[in-house]
């Protein structure tokens, strides 16, 4: 994808997520310099991202100056990826949730790996920073960090301080009781302890993340200093671990299917739904385009918006970074695959159907519904 195609993307995904919210002229850059500094198993620099990683960010690091004032959030990760204690309670038997506990402390600043949520292909860290807190309107952040996983060199990373944003049922950027934020103003990256959390989230394309060694480097804290990211270190020094990742396996697979998406000329042939990721393979028609841009009204592949739960819940636009692909020519049309980690913890069981995002017949934006009940 050239450069001005995921600038369009990225103001799409922008529009549909934060709607309520005033113009912030520097995003977009934000977010492909911070894709810039987060692509691959480390942190990197000089790169042209992927769209991938670029969507990744633009739930994360792109979204960090969006917190007004007063805002208190209690739990960090559990906040952020909508988990709640009967969620905690489905999985209490499996090692989805892991508590690590390690701590490191260099000088007056304590930073301990309080949780990790894990399966095969996505995972997501908390690390709790005590001991320090930026002034009013200062973003806090590390000038790097490092990670890397043993035996798996297919790894999309981001990261950032937790700044009370959450994606509500509709994909908008909202605070954790429900409030639309109304200006790009204070910001608020402390729980109600007076403490930080800092969330890296790792996506691995070939999976296999469980029983890998994980290691994380964060190097020197301090704040930002100017829309392009460069930090001012107030704490120097380097808080390192390293320990072997517990997750769960846990996921539904249904394989030889003809599920139509809607009225498009694309048919889902394999389903794997765990509950933070989700892959598909589809057959596609040559016909359809790989993006769409908010300029072009061209058909175009299916984009996977959300789920619809059982009790009539939808969540949308839960996908939180992945890659989608075109895979070997088939006579007939194409075979594209997809998988994406998603921005909240769901219960498989619970799903009813997938949500997709199409083209209408006079290029407008439509919802297609495709059952997912039926297959279990």
């Amino acid at each position: 994808m050239n450069h001005e195609k995921m600038r369009e993307q990225i103001h799409a995904g922008i529009d549909r997520r934060c709607a309520s919210l005033a113009s912030d002229p520097y995003r977009v850059q934000r977010v492909l310099h911070a894709a810039r500094h987060r692509e691959g198993g480390t942190a990197v620099k000089k790169r042209i991202p992927r769209i991938a990683v670029v969507l990744m960010i633009l739930l994360t690091l792109g979204l960090t100056t969006a917190v007004a004032a007063g805002v208190v959030w209690r739990r960090g990760l559990d906040d952020l990826l909508q988990v709640t204690d009967s969620t905690r309670e489905h999985y209490q038997s499996t090692d989805l949730f892991s508590a690590p506990g390690m701590s490191v402390t260099r000088g007056d600043v304590t930073v301990t790996l309080e949780e990790s949520i894990v399966d095969t292909h996505a995972a997501y860290f908390a690390f709790r920073v005590r001991g320090w807190q930026p002034a009013a309107g200062q973003q806090p952040d590390f000038a790097s960090a490092d990670v890397a996983c043993a035996g798996n060199n297919y790894l999309n990373v981001s990261a950032g301080f937790f700044d009370g944003l959450v994606t509500n049922d509709a994909g908008q950027a909202v605070y954790p009781d429900g409030t639309v934020p109304e200006h790009y103003s204070a910001l608020n990256y402390t729980d109600e302890n007076g403490d930080m959390v800092y969330i890296i989230r790792v996506f691995s394309d070939v999976g296999g993340l469980i029983g890998d060694t994980m290691e994380v480097a964060l190097t020197d804290l301090g704040v930002c200093t100017d829309k392009q990211g460069n930090i001012e270190v107030l704490h120097p020094g380097t808080w390192s671990f390293r320990w072997e990742l517990a997750g769960t396996d846990h996921h539904w697979h249904f394989r030889s299917l003809a599920l139509d998406i809607g009225d498009t000329e694309a048919t889902i042939t394999s389903v794997q739904l765990s509950p933070i990721h989700v892959s598909m393979v589809m057959n596609v028609e040559l016909t359809l385009q790989q993006y769409r841009s908010r300029s072009d009204r061209e058909d175009f592949i299916p984009h996977f918006y959300g789920v619809k739960m059982k009790d009539g819940t939808v969540y949308g636009s839960i996908a939180e970074a992945g890659w989608g692909a075109y895979n070997s020519p088939d006579p007939d049309g194409k075979v594209y695959e997809f998988t994406y980690a998603l921005n909240r913890v769901i219960e498989p069981a619970s799903v009813d159907s997938f949500l997709f995002l199409c083209a209408g017949e006079n290029g407008e934006d439509v919802i297609a519904e495709v059952p997912f009940n039926k297959l279990y």
